[in-house]
């Protein structure tokens, strides 16, 4: 018990460290913005999303304070995921064995790109996975009680689910696995009509301030044509102009590092031997392969999406412990010793990488550039400068411009002119290097004259 309860507190402290520390990302800008705008009425900002996660975050009382407040709500909503977790996996293997689940949640990986924990950043998928692993508990306790009250409870969160980000309408499919086989399996209308109307009615909820069920469709054809279009991305050092097939898998080995993913795995091919009932184990993998068919098939796929399907290998791994540990086999016992082993070490490394963060990015960068306007480019696409510098413009050839910032990433060209003022600074530019990023300033003004910067003046 006293081992569980410092492994908690090292989860809360993980969920909570140093939630300014991280730049801000334009997605957090878009659904801030979005919150903010959603307090007089306006539900017109980010409409292709819906709006719950954003309804969230505009009840938030930090959401006028800051990213940095506005990020200790998500803390608080890991630390909700986590619980919702030990819940589900309690009710198979009891209080004690069932906070491993949610133990792992908060101590194994969740990096995003190059920083350390993704879910101290203000994205619409914790608020998605929060209500579906509460709706995936509601439906097992329905499955068990045959209770209208549970039929109806597991849609509405599924339903909520969807009202958070659409992709929970895929695991749809997988809960055919309650309907499928012998015993109390059988299709019951009215359970059915319970579901249906608490998804519909929690859905229909939401949707009301946006314009209703016109507003879904609107969401479901740009999120088409979305796809259609693809979408520009990074995965591992090379550049797309859609997402690969395999781009989920390899943000996820990333974010997860190879001790994670390699527990993960193996979590799930030993549940299908060692975890009981079976019918939980297929939920589960019929879940999961419902997630890597939509990403699979997407051409759009960014590096924080394989957390939308994470939490059910994480399950896995909180049932299939204590299932081993029950093992009378040596073969069970030295699983158990390589996945207790592995998990350790995956969270030892979580926790330095986290713990030991420090200012990176436009973060460090901001501390180099004077104030006022700043002309930038080749940064991130998924960056959001203006959260750091005064004013930022990438007219090239904008007047009072006190400093350039550079980067290299590969999806955002440099232009020519700005390559030569870092490459081969005119006199009187001086040119600095910050954590990947060149940073150009001068004393007097900047022109441009053809295809080079000089100073004037």
């Amino acid at each position: 018990m006293v081992a569980l309860g410092c492994l908690g507190l090292l989860g809360v402290v993980l969920a909570f460290w140093r939630l300014g520390l991280p730049e801000v990302w334009y997605d957090e800008y878009v659904y801030r913005t979005a919150a903010l705008a959603y307090r007089s009425g306006d539900f017109a900002p980010n409409f292709e999303h819906p709006p719950l996660g954003k309804l969230i975050l505009a009840a938030w009382p930090g959401l006028d304070a800051g990213y940095a407040a506005t990020r200790v709500l998500m803390g608080f909503v890991a630390l909700a995921i986590a619980g919702a977790l030990w819940w589900v996996a309690a009710h198979f293997v009891g209080w004690l064995w069932g906070s491993v689940a949610g133990l792992a949640w908060l101590l194994l990986p969740h990096r995003f790109e190059s920083r350390a924990r993704l879910d101290h950043l203000v994205f619409l998928d914790p608020f998605m996975v929060l209500f579906l692993v509460l709706g995936y508990g509601a439906a097992w306790h329905w499955f068990q009680t045959r209770s209208l009250r549970w039929a109806a409870a597991a849609g509405a969160l599924v339903g909520a689910a969807a009202m958070a980000k659409l992709s929970a309408l895929f695991v749809l499919p997988a809960l055919l696995v309650f309907f499928v086989g012998p015993g109390r399996a059988r299709v019951v209308r009215k359970d059915v009509a319970a579901f249906a109307a608490g998804a519909l009615g929690t859905m229909l909820l939401f949707l009301a301030p946006m314009g209703g069920p016109g507003a879904l469709l609107r969401m479901v054809g740009y999120q088409r044509e979305h796809n259609a279009d693809g979408h520009p991305v990074l995965v591992a050092g090379q550049a797309f102009d859609a997402a690969p097939w395999w781009a989920t898998f390899r943000y996820a080995w990333d974010g997860l590092g190879a001790w994670a993913t390699v527990v993960l795995v193996a979590a799930l091919v030993l549940a299908v031997r060692f975890v009981r009932p079976l019918r939980l184990v297929a939920l589960l993998l019929a879940s999961l392969a419902s997630f890597w068919v939509l990403f699979a098939q997407s051409r759009v796929a960014l590096p924080h999406y394989y957390y939308d399907w994470v939490w059910l290998p994480t399950l896995a791994l909180g049932l299939v412990l204590p299932a081993l540990a029950e093992g009378a086999t040596r073969w069970a016992r030295t699983a158990l010793v390589l996945l207790v082993a592995g998990a350790v070490v995956a969270t030892g490394a979580n926790a330095v990488g986290v713990l030991g963060e420090r200012e990176s990015g436009l973060v460090l960068v901001a501390h180099h550039v004077p104030p006022g306007r700043v002309l930038v480019a080749g940064l991130p696409p998924s960056s959001w400068p203006d959260a750091h510098l005064d004013e930022v413009i990438s007219t090239l050839d904008a007047p009072y411009v006190q400093a350039v910032v550079v980067g290299n990433h590969p999806l955002s060209p440099v232009p020519e002119p700005l390559r030569l003022l870092v490459d081969e600074p005119p006199p009187g530019v001086r040119v600095e290097e910050v954590d990947g990023y060149r940073i150009a300033t001068w004393q007097g003004t900047l022109a441009l004259e053809g295809d080079r910067y000089r100073i004037v003046g």
